[in-house]
């Protein structure tokens, strides 16, 4: 039996990228406590198929856990999004996310770098701490665009996300979608190079709560914040929420949909009108809870007491994909953005990239390729970030 001559402190290192403590690694891996210590401690040298388990469950390559030394261990992002108020759990999962998004960001980066005429740099300053929620609320939807009549001629929710989503991407700020349980957390930033980034868990079952975390996130980038980002109560969050539900709900937005009083007063809602108005403005009940609450046009502790109406889905068991599916390239384009799938096939267009290393960019294989470039066509970076392309 072959064994591979590896250093312990990179397969320590690997367990710990993974956020995963000994115990559960050694689990993971159908290994021992006492085995898992002597590997990582250089006692024992691991076979090839015990390091490809460690490749599969740490998520990292083979060749990576055979580098003569450890990388400095990565700081995760301070500020998550979390299902109501949990703390952030930050498993495998989670972590392999937090990568994904460097890892993309990284790679996109260096492409800029080599072709500056496809950056759309981020050039906005960050805005003061001090500035009331409802301020910044009315000047970042300005600067977003998006009409009353816009929003409620959507047709659905889904379509509501991507409008956001392009138009947060047209101030050159990179939305990704990405595999994180929601136990975990639904939504984290990026602010390490010149373009910020904003991760939205594709495994949100709802496009408005996928919403309300984009521009909650959103708000974290124009403060320039690290925070735990949840639905907690702590200063910083419940700014973060009441900034999202304003952009969302501005009151021009609101009489529109629903019969507000001429000043601000307790009206006794019927959950039917709070049911009507959040889908015509394409937002969760409990936002539109949340707004009302805050405007002064709900008593206090409404929103506890939609959020307490709201029933979780029940965990459906996962089952195999039936024959034909979402193609994966359209899969890819929701997951990347048309920001970043935009900018890679513009490159290519322009020949900065080559074949090859537009599919490794895209993670895409190369007959899926051919069809993602006639849907996007030979667009500019400038104007690859539209709803057209959904």
């Amino acid at each position: 039996m072959a064994y591979i001559e590896v250093n312990g402190k990179v397969l320590e290192w690997a367990r710990n990228e993974a956020q995963m403590s000994q115990a559960e690694a050694a689990e993971a891996l159908g290994l021992k406590p006492d085995e898992l210590i002597s590997y990582e401690r250089g006692q024992l040298k691991p076979t090839l198929g015990v390091l490809r388990q460690m490749s599969a469950k740490y998520r990292l390559p083979v060749a990576t856990l055979a580098m003569p030394e450890p990388f400095p261990r990565s700081k995760l992002p301070k500020d998550f999004r979390t299902f109501e108020g949990r703390e952030p759990r930050v498993t495998p999962a989670t972590a392999f996310a937090v990568r994904e998004a460097r890892r993309l960001q990284e790679g996109m980066q260096q492409l800029l770098a080599e072709d500056e005429d496809l950056a759309i740099p981020y050039t906005l300053p960050d805005v003061r701490r001090n500035i009331l929620v409802a301020e910044l609320a009315t000047q970042e939807r300005e600067r977003l665009a998006v009409s009353v009549d816009t929003q409620l001629g959507w047709t659905n929710d889904g379509q509501a996300f991507r409008y956001w989503r392009d138009r947060i991407e047209s101030l050159g700020i990179f939305v990704y979608m990405l595999e994180m349980p929601t136990d975990d957390c639904r939504g984290f930033t990026l602010r390490e190079g010149e373009n910020p980034v904003i991760v939205v868990s594709k495994e949100e079952k709802l496009d408005a709560a996928k919403t309300f975390t984009l521009l909650h996130e959103y708000c974290h980038i124009r403060r320039s914040e690290t925070a735990l980002s949840d639905l907690g109560w702590n200063p910083v969050e419940k700014y973060c929420n009441n900034f999202a539900a304003y952009v969302l709900m501005p009151e021009k937005a609101l009489r529109r949909v629903l019969s507000l009083p001429q000043r601000p007063e307790v009206v006794d809602w019927e959950i039917g009108d709070i049911k009507s108005a959040a889908r015509q403005l394409h937002v969760s009940q409990q936002a539109l809870a949340l707004r009302l609450e805050n405007a002064g046009y709900a008593e206090d502790g409404f929103f506890e007491y939609v959020k307490s109406l709201q029933r979780v889905p029940e965990k459906k068991k996962k089952t195999k994909p039936s024959k034909g599916g979402v193609p994966p390239h359209v899969v890819r384009l929701a997951e990347l953005g048309a920001r970043y799938t935009g900018t890679v096939m513009a490159a290519y267009e322009r020949g900065t990239l080559n074949d090859l290393e537009a599919y490794r960019m895209l993670d895409l294989a190369p007959k899926h390729f051919g069809k993602l470039r006639d849907r996007i066509g030979p667009r500019t970076a400038a104007n690859a970030a539209t709803k057209d392309l959904f």
